[in-house]
This record gives structure tokens, sequence and C-alpha cells, in this order.
């Protein structure tokens, strides 16, 4: 049985105690935010608030959002600040929703650079308790734990969450232009995979009655950006071609985009995994694997499963020969042996950079 809350016994002893200035800035916020949810976002949004009992007097513990989402199948675990997709996400694969226990700043009232645990609660949490989307956004996460991400994507991720402290800590100014994020040019399936998610589980709207409602937890979860986006005139219809536009996490977003349904963001997220290496094999699978640099796992339809970092391999008429691997090792195919699959090779107990 899944656990409400997973938190080491060290882990629980680091929680914050919060103040009553914070406390008192959680209770404005969950009014006035729900405010807004009521008529801008989707209705199940603030169904889930009211589930989940998030309009109090006081911030809720991580013990005590992980207990009252454990009525949903899911659980929760404090992290520090913004972490990398693939960390996040990895979480979401296992139903557990990592909260981030820091509480904004009054001067970040309406919008916070840096996640809090008013965006993971308010924002996040809400719409786990519906089946579907909760469904939905686990798949994300397994599909997540499938995709290569290259070199220059941990380096890409160390400097927007050093840009979302910097701009924490600095009050939203940033004068150091050197702790600036940095574009990845090669673009992997892990960061085609984050702007997806970005674009609908974070900044997303959906129709509702032939009207956009929003839904995404950054939306939901600032007075600001939910009335910025619902005026935005560059409300896009969503479709594939949303991963081609990157992002910034401690801004508010030039664009948004629309879903006709939470149904089709299932069938879109469906759509990006049909091309990604997990499904495709081949060649062009194996390609993706040397670019990451990433120890693999490669999956032949004999059944026989190799796991190590491809370096090369070679093709002869269309059919993939011999296969190398770092470590000076190879492997020949046999016969008529094909490989249907090839991903990361990554524990999914591990999946957060340290």
């Amino acid at each position: 049985m899944l656990s409400p809350v997973s938190v080491s016994s060290k882990t629980y002893q680091q929680l914050p105690e919060y103040t009553s200035e914070q406390n008192a800035l959680w209770h404005e916020l969950t009014n006035e935010c729900f405010e807004n949810i009521r008529t801008l976002a989707h209705p199940k949004c603030a169904e889930g608030i009211r589930k989940l009992g998030f309009v109090s007097q006081r911030i809720p513990s991580v013990i005590e959002i992980g207990s009252r989402l454990a009525a949903f199948g899911w659980g929760a675990t404090p992290v520090t600040g913004l972490i990398a997709p693939r960390t996040f996400f990895g979480y979401l694969s296992q139903k557990i929703l990592p909260i981030a226990t820091n509480m904004r700043e009054r001067c970040f009232k309406e919008y916070s650079p840096d996640p809090d645990v008013f965006h993971e609660a308010f924002g996040h949490a809400c719409l786990l308790t519906d089946p579907f989307y909760s469904k939905c956004l686990q798949r994300f996460g397994e599909i997540s734990l499938k995709a290569f991400q290259f070199p220059a994507d941990k380096e890409y991720y160390s400097s927007v969450t050093k840009l979302a402290k910097f701009k924490t800590l600095n009050h939203g100014t940033v004068e150091n232009k050197a702790i600036a994020a940095k574009t990845v040019n090669l673009v992997s399936e892990a960061t085609l995979l984050a702007r997806l998610g970005w674009w609908s589980f974070e900044c997303g709207f959906v129709l509702d009655d032939d009207q956009p409602k929003a839904y995404g937890a950054a939306l939901l979860s600032s007075t600001k950006e939910i009335l910025q986006a619902t005026n935005n005139p560059r409300l896009m219809g969503l479709n594939e071609s949303c991963v081609e536009f990157d992002y910034d996490p401690t801004e508010l977003q030039p664009h948004y985009f629309i879903a006709p349904s939470f149904e089709y963001l299932s069938r879109l997220l469906d759509s990006l995994a049909s091309k990604m290496a997990f499904q495709i094999g081949g060649a062009d699978a194996l390609d993706i694997a040397i670019v990451s640099e990433e120890d693999a796992t490669l999956v032949f339809d004999s059944g026989i499963e190799l796991s190590g970092q491809v370096v090369a391999y070679t093709k002869v008429n269309g059919k993939i020969l011999n296969i190398n691997f770092k470590n000076a090792s190879s492997y020949s195919l046999i016969g008529d042996q094909k490989l249907v699959s090839v991903y990361p090779a990554i524990n999914e107990n591990e999946v957060v950079w340290n």
C-alpha cells in the first residue's frame, strides 16, 4: 500500500515550522486564489480544493498534505524549491507529489519565481482528486522516466534553479547576467516532455462549455498570472508544436495553450511518446542513446535485454548488425533479431539530482 507521505525521520526533523505571518499570507492567498479559481478555472479545480480542505487559516504540513492525498491514492514528499523535470515526473510516476516546503514572502504574494508549498498544494494537488487527470499525470511521469536527457540538460536545469533562488533572494531583480537560464540547442526527449508538461500541467487551459478555463498549477497558485493568462490574446491551441516553445519557469509567460479536453491531453501525450526511443527502437533509438551519453537498456524482440552506454553500431542495408558499448563490449544481433526498445537505465528510486 502506498504510504501517504514519504519522509525519513531525518527529513521530518527538518520540516519547517511556519510563522504567524506565513500562515496569515497562506490564509489570504487561499481566499483570493479560490475566488479566481471558482470563476476562471475548470470546475474540477475548485471541487478538488474543497475535497482537500486547503482553504484554511494555516499552512498544512507535508504530513497533512500526504494524508489528505492518500484518500485519492497519492502520497507526498518534501523537496527544496525548483527541481529538475525528470525528478519531478519521476515522483509522479510513483504517485507521489513533491512538495516544496518553503512559503513565499509577501513581496511575491501575487507571483513567486520559485515553487513553494502554496503552489504545490493549491496548484498541483487539487486535480489529483480527479481519477482521469490523476492517471494522466502518473502516465506522464512514467513516460518521462523513459526519456533520454542530453549532457546539456543537467547544466541547464541547474542554472534555472540558481536563477529562481537568485530572484527570490533579490526580490525578483536579476542584475547578475551570469546567472541566467541557458538555451539547450540540441533538444532531448526529456526537454520535449518538460515543455509539454509546462504548457499543460503547469500553465495549461482546457475548454469547459466552450470556454477556456485554467487548470495549470502555476495559474491556480498565482493571483497575477491567472488574470494575465485569461486575458492574453496569445492563447493558442495545444498540439505537438507546443514542444517547440521553450519557457522560463521563473517568469510570467508570453503565451499559453488550450486543450479541447483532458482526454485530448492524454492522446497528445501518447502521440509524443510514440516518437520516443523506447517506442521506435532500431537505429534511430540508438542514435538518441549515443547522443545522450546515458546508460541505456536495450530490449530485443527475442526477449534479450542489455544495459550499458552505447557508443556506436554497425548497420548494413538498414539492418543493425553489431552494437558497441563504452566498456569495450559489443553485441552481435542474431538472424532477424530486432531492437524494439531503448530507454535510459535509471533507477526509479534515484531520480533526484544531488
